[in-house]
């Protein structure tokens, strides 16, 4: 192109020349625009010719450095903001802000922008790097020797919870062969399910019960799953409102259980193992939708949810599944607040409701001194991170006495202003040694409420803590 310019240009030169050698009064030049000009005046001819072809692409650079997200935190709150910190895998960090509306929530923009300058699609951001909460592990090979497990994984939560493995199976006998995936293996509250080559069963173990019923294995599903188990094997086990899903996937089909009853998986690690056999490239994930819910609610087995015996049986029943539901049989105040702190790190209630303290009897005339030392530690933990605490009274039974800490609470919450729920009312169950109001107590264990005794103590709830109701129902 260069050159086609250059002989142009020498072509005009000699041409100009010559004419001024004829009529000196005569000028010839090449405008801006590439047209020849005479006198001044634009000719229809084109003085510059069409460009040339592109030449060869220069040598490819070295790659630079990409950093990636590697996590996304909120790490504070106005009025009328949150603010997010996002870190990359450079080390690097940047921030960017939400503004809240006019009810105090995040606007959830489908974009922001950060502080530099880079636009990130606001939800892909946050899912990008994982489910608060999410327990995960990855193990490139599972032999009989070891279980594979998800460490600090033990929780106490009840309800809405969700468990997927996946692994290639390099071998599995025909004879013996056996997959087992769960939550808490022989250990109380622990739930698994055991896969063989022709049949799937799902457990649940239970060390308490009554004076027949010591520590046992319930085995409460198994069938044939008509699949053949190898290649690579994908495992889904969900619970929501107290009833338990499972599927499986092989490349030979599917297979699924119908919702039912039966799964606790509250302790323990999360796990999965192989007898007679050899697993590859497998990975567990294990999470809850309820660190994002507005209340936590901490018990033991007066929490449950599968029977009329239980009164947050009602809460699902009448459509209200907004809480966070923590805690399990036999479960005491210490641990009550250490998984409470724990699942802190995950999420942060706008209430949190402490229904422990069964567990943890008075003796002595006194208040139990365990359990004071752990509500004391659950109010600073509320105060801490803004949450506002409920407390409640606990039910006196023949064999347990409540009445010293149930003074206590009652006192507190007058001096400090705090709210309680007065569950020993509600079943009339006030005073050391009560037998409850008529049919109220279940008569064989003398501690647990019969359905009536549910009933009373979830018509109280509502009535001391009405907020549970509101905007919550399914």
């Amino acid at each position: 192109m260069k050159i086609k310019r250059i002989l142009i240009s020498v072509l005009a030169a000699v041409l100009i020349l010559s004419l001024a050698s004829c009529a000196t009064e005569t000028t010839i030049t090449i405008g801006d625009d590439g047209y020849w000009y005479i006198n001044g005046e634009k000719t229809d001819k084109y003085a510059v010719g069409a460009d040339g072809e592109n030449g060869e692409d220069g040598q490819k650079g070295e790659p630079g450095d990409i950093a990636k997200v590697e996590s996304c935190e909120k790490t504070g709150s106005t009025a009328t903001k949150d603010n997010y910190k996002i870190t990359f895998t450079d080390g690097t960090t940047s921030t960017f802000s939400v503004a809240k509306g006019a009810d105090g929530e995040s606007t959830t923009p489908e974009n922001i922008l950060d502080s530099n300058g880079n636009i990130y699609n606001f939800d892909k951001l946050l899912n990008s790097v994982g489910i608060p909460g999410m327990k995960y592990a990855k193990a490139d090979i599972v032999t009989p020797d070891a279980r594979f497990v998800i460490e600090d994984s033990d929780n106490s939560i009840k309800d809405n919870k969700h468990l997927t493995f996946t692994a290639d199976i390099k071998s599995l006998a025909k004879e013996g062969g056996k997959i087992l995936i769960g939550h808490g293996y022989n250990v109380s509250n622990g739930s698994w399910i055991e896969i063989t080559a022709t049949t799937i069963k799902a457990c649940s173990y239970y060390s308490y019960g009554g004076e027949n019923n010591g520590p046992r294995t319930v085995e409460f599903h198994e069938e044939e799953h008509g699949l053949d188990i190898s290649g690579y094997i994908t495992v889904n086990l969900d619970v929501n409102d107290s009833a338990f899903y499972m599927s499986i996937f092989t490349p030979s089909g599917s297979y699924s259980v119908k919702p039912r009853g039966g799964w606790t998986g509250q302790m323990g690690d999360i796990f999965a193992a192989v007898e007679e056999g050899t697993l590859e490239n497998a990975e567990l994930r294990w999470f809850t939708d309820d660190y994002a819910k507005k209340i936590w609610i901490i018990g033991d087995s007066y929490l449950g949810i599968s029977n009329g015996s239980r009164w947050p049986y009602y809460l699902y029943q009448n459509g209200y599944d907004n809480a966070l539901l923590m805690g399990y049989a036999g479960m005491g105040c210490t641990a009550g607040v250490k998984y409470f702190s724990d699942a802190l790190n995950y999420g942060t209630p706008t209430y949190a409701v402490w229904c422990l303290g069964m567990n943890n009897g008075d003796k002595d005339d006194t208040v139990n001194p365990v359990y004071m030392e752990t509500v004391n530690q659950f109010l600073a933990l509320c105060e801490e991170h803004n949450i506002i605490p409920i407390l409640t009274t606990t039910p006196n039974t023949p064999k347990v006495c409540n009445y010293y800490k149930n003074d206590w609470v009652k006192k507190l919450c007058n001096k400090k202003g705090y709210r309680y729920v007065d569950f020993a009312k509600a079943v009339g169950a006030e005073q050391i040694g009560s037998d409850w109001y008529d049919e109220m107590l279940y008569i064989p264990d003398q501690v647990h409420p019969d359905t009536l005794g549910a009933q009373a103590l979830y018509f109280q709830f509502i009535k001391d803590f009405p907020e549970i109701l509101i905007d919550n129902k399914r």
